[in-house]
């Protein structure tokens, strides 16, 4: 039911930049009776004056943002408790993976069963049909404005760390310190000096008065990062960063429940059929279906769609993500493939001295927008 390719996909900003300035729309008369014939495609016919464009099929994308954290246990950690008195120090090094993020979305790719090539006169005026890079028909007399993009995959860096001289601000009895544990001693010490000095700051006992309140908040920043950099010795320190995943080409018109991808807290994201990750669901229930036809109803319908300009009237499912028996994201979507095609109005381009604009939605092939231009 899913196909898990884990690649790189970017939308192109410029998908909807192909113009093509084919469609004629005349200013009186009807639509299929004098000015354009639809039929569906035939890779052996093609001229000038025709232009061939897909109904798109609705595919369902996840997108995964996952979130890697590397821990270093501090050189002091077995001295955590005696000296600070804290009992969680991490003693060793770790590396964990959580899911940070999750979005679901939809996407059309060309219909290969919904291939239509339309043909005009050559005497007809000229407007233009806009069409993806792939076929797919998005908009007639008007510029497409995308509904969104597919999340891109990719991955952070883990953040820098500025070299730091780890005596420089030590006095000289850690320098001349022989064991671990007084070293971890004399830090604990210097850490709790520090606290001292932010209380006598906040409260006003310092010896030296501060001018302004923004002196005061830079001396005590300075004092948070000292405390910071030796509890670090302590506590040790973690690293993250995060990385997006993105799983395409899932089947949105198939009821039921699958198996979306694996998912480890030691390992990050995994492929559905790696079984060292827990699973991770996609239940789809089918919320709307346009109704069976006959053979005859069918063979009624294709011939009357071919009068005109054809578009989707979409489905729609519920997609629920569901890991450790807990919902991660629900949502309904419009499904192309669940709906029913019918055709463009001829009036909507028969009127003098008036011209329509349709935006579609190249996902799904519906009407998402008409209007009158002047």
């Amino acid at each position: 039911m899913f196909s898990t390719h884990m690649r790189n996909n970017k939308v192109n900003s410029r998908m909807y930049k192909y113009i093509f300035a084919l469609l004629t729309l005349i200013a009186s008369g009807t639509l299929s009776q004098a000015q354009v014939r639809v039929q569906r495609y035939d890779v052996t016919e093609g001229d000038g004056n025709s232009v061939t464009y897909s109904l798109p099929r609705t595919r369902l994308y996840v997108a995964v943002t996952v979130e890697e954290a590397v821990s270093t246990p501090g050189e002091f950690a077995l001295y955590a408790e005696k000296y600070l008195g804290i009992r969680t120090a991490p003693m060793k090094a770790s590396r964990t993976f959580r899911i940070k993020d999750v979005k679901m979305g939809t996407y059309g790719i060309p219909d290969p069963d919904r291939r239509y090539t339309v043909r005009f006169k050559n005497n007809s005026t000229a407007t233009y049909l806009q069409l993806t890079p792939d076929g797919i028909i998005c908009a007639i007399n008007s510029e497409y404005i995308p509904l969104g993009q597919i999340p891109e995959e990719g991955r952070t860096d883990f953040p820098i760390e500025e070299p730091t001289d780890r005596y420089s601000a030590m006095s000289e009895e850690y320098v001349q310190a022989t064991s671990a544990m007084k070293q971890a001693e004399i830090t604990a010490g210097e850490i709790f000096r520090i606290r001292e000095s932010r209380t006598a700051i906040v409260s006003g006992e310092a010896e030296q008065p501060f001018p302004d309140g923004t002196a005061m908040k830079l001396a005590i920043a300075g004092l948070d990062k000292q405390e910071n950099a030796l509890t670090e010795r302590f506590m040790g320190k973690t690293k993250v960063r995060t990385q997006t995943f993105v799983i395409r080409d899932i089947v949105a018109d198939e009821e039921g429940k699958g198996i979306a991808f694996r998912f480890s807290e030691t390992l990050g994201l995994l492929d559905r059929d790696d079984l060292r990750g827990e699973p991770v669901y996609l239940d789809i229930r089918i919320l709307e279906r346009a109704p069976e036809l006959s053979e005859k109803e069918t063979a009624k319908k294709e011939k009357s769609l071919l009068k005109s300009i054809i578009y989707n009237i979409p489905g729609k499912i519920q997609a629920t993500l569901i890991a450790d028996g807990r919902r991660l994201l629900s949502g309904d979507f419009d499904i192309a493939q669940l709906g029913t095609r019918e055709n463009l109005n001829p009036s909507l381009f028969s009127a003098k001295g008036a011209r329509t604009s349709i935006i579609f939605n190249p996902e799904t092939g519906s009407i998402r927008q008409v209007k009158e231009l002047q």
